[in-house]
């Protein structure tokens, strides 16, 4: 298309006469524009979704309009600036954790915690660890998911049950260096924000059925029962490696393990395992 390939510009209006506006760099423009955005949404506090949705539409017209004539208006791309900004904002407001999240009850005294067993119980090399709903702490109502390391000491609740435990609630921080593994922001991609340790005097009992959907409980529980039925094999690394192959629990390899598989080339089959 003639014209295409031109260096993409961004167009204003020039003047005889000096004004200081017109001479700034075309890009201070839209930056300040951005901020105001920003700024709009903070005093506003609207949803984020209209904004999203007019900077997609915007954007789309400023591209057709570049593809077309070789520039970008001043005018359109501030407005795509403010948009962007201000939905931005939303976006990541509506993501922080809700005021009942059991993230903001941690704290380093034990404290009793009620929630239900929401996925297959998987072994590690010093006990089990549970990835649970939270429903109460210390009889308060909450939410959220929590991932709880269980000693070997105890036998983990089945899943679907609603258990209570004495349990220390922690926040996830990552202590990795710079550039490092984010253990954090992984757990976050699972909405995970708190673990807990139960230890000997944590008492985990089980209270009855707790709210888990029919099919993810049939699933899980099958997990869980191929888990068990592979506690009668030796422990050792043929016992992890077969439960990271079958149910992709990687709780029980070591770390001599896990860089053969890097070695060889075929990490992948650990990555896609249980599936």
């Amino acid at each position: 298309m003639p014209g295409f390939g031109r260096n993409i510009i961004v167009r204003q209006r020039r003047c005889t006469s000096y004004n200081p506006i017109m001479n700034i760099h075309p890009l201070v423009i839209p930056a300040v524009a951005y901020v105001l955005g920003v700024l709009a949404s903070h005093w506003l506090g609207l949803p984020c979704w209209p904004f999203l949705i007019a900077s997609a539409a915007i954007g789309l017209a400023l591209a057709a309009w570049a593809v077309r004539r070789g520039a970008l208006p001043i005018w359109g791309l501030t407005l795509f600036c403010v948009m962007l900004g201000a939905g931005l904002l939303g976006l990541q407001r509506s993501g922080q954790l809700p005021p009942d999240h059991v993230r903001h009850l941690v704290a380093m005294r034990p404290k009793v915690l009620i929630a239900d067993v929401i996925a297959a119980p998987e072994r590690t090399k010093h006990g089990w660890r549970l990835l649970v709903e939270a429903r109460k702490v210390e009889g308060k109502p909450v939410q959220g998911l929590v991932r709880l390391s269980m000693i070997d000491h105890w036998q983990p609740p089945k899943v679907g049950q609603r258990m209570a435990a004495l349990v220390r609630l922690k926040p996830v921080t990552s202590f990795a260096n710079p550039g490092g593994f984010d253990y954090a922001g992984y757990l976050a991609q699972q909405d995970i924000y708190v673990t807990a340790y139960a230890g000997k005097r944590s008492y985990p009992r089980e209270l009855g059925p707790g709210q888990v959907g029919f099919l993810k409980q049939w699933i899980e529980g099958l997990r869980q029962r191929l888990s068990l039925n592979m506690e009668s094999l030796p422990p050792g690394t043929s016992r992890g490696l077969l439960r990271a192959l079958i149910l992709g629990q990687r709780g029980e390899l070591g770390g001599e393990v896990r860089n053969a598989f890097g070695a060889t080339g075929t990490a992948h089959l650990l990555a896609i395992s249980g599936l």
